[in-house]
């Protein structure tokens, strides 16, 4: 569900999306444009973990409430809906939304329309901060090579868990992730 927080352009509650309970989880652009308005829809919306995706070179401070933590873990979060970002909430977030839902039981459809509404989203942030989106040459190099990024997101979202696991995932970490989330 799209989420209106003043002074983000691609937020979203991944509530509804396999068995992701409403308000757990958040997706977004970077926060770092938030009004106090857009802090306070965060809050409202029971935020109260964010974890911050930026390369350190992206970040800036931000405007962050005191009560608002910036976290490595989505597991270890205290009580209260986890919001996740980078700069505009679509690749290195969209990786993130990709491995949360697939471990969290979201069909590999679901998966591909939450990366995808990012594509659509994204234009009028562009816009409005007067910068040049890079998501055409990135469309432009994958079409090149016959590849969507949501055709990617279909090919891969699939092994995800797979990889996971194999690399060293503990279980308890999954278990901990499914009792957070759902």
């Amino acid at each position: 569900m799209r989420l209106a927080w003043q002074g983000c352009w691609n937020v979203r509650d991944l509530g509804g999306l396999g068995p992701v309970r409403a308000g757990a989880l958040v997706r977004a652009d970077s926060l770092q444009g938030l009004t106090e308005a857009g802090w306070q829809a965060l809050w409202e919306h029971g935020v109260r973990t964010v974890i911050d995706l930026r390369n350190a070179d992206e970040r800036a401070p931000d405007g962050r409430p005191e009560g608002i933590t910036t976290v490595q873990a989505i597991a270890d979060a205290p009580d209260g809906g986890v919001a996740f970002h980078c700069m505009s909430g679509r690749d290195r977030t969209g990786q993130i939304a990709m491995v949360l839902l697939m471990m969290l039981g979201a069909s590999v459809d679901e998966v591909v329309q939450d990366y995808s509404e990012s594509l659509c989203n994204l234009e009028e942030r562009y816009r409005s901060l007067g910068v040049t989106d890079e998501g055409p040459l990135v469309a432009g190099y994958l079409a090149d090579r016959g590849l969507t990024a949501p055709g990617l997101v279909r090919e891969l979202a699939p092994q995800v868990l797979a990889l996971l696991r194999d690399g060293g995932l503990p279980p308890a970490t999954e278990d901990a992730l499914r009792r957070r989330l759902t």
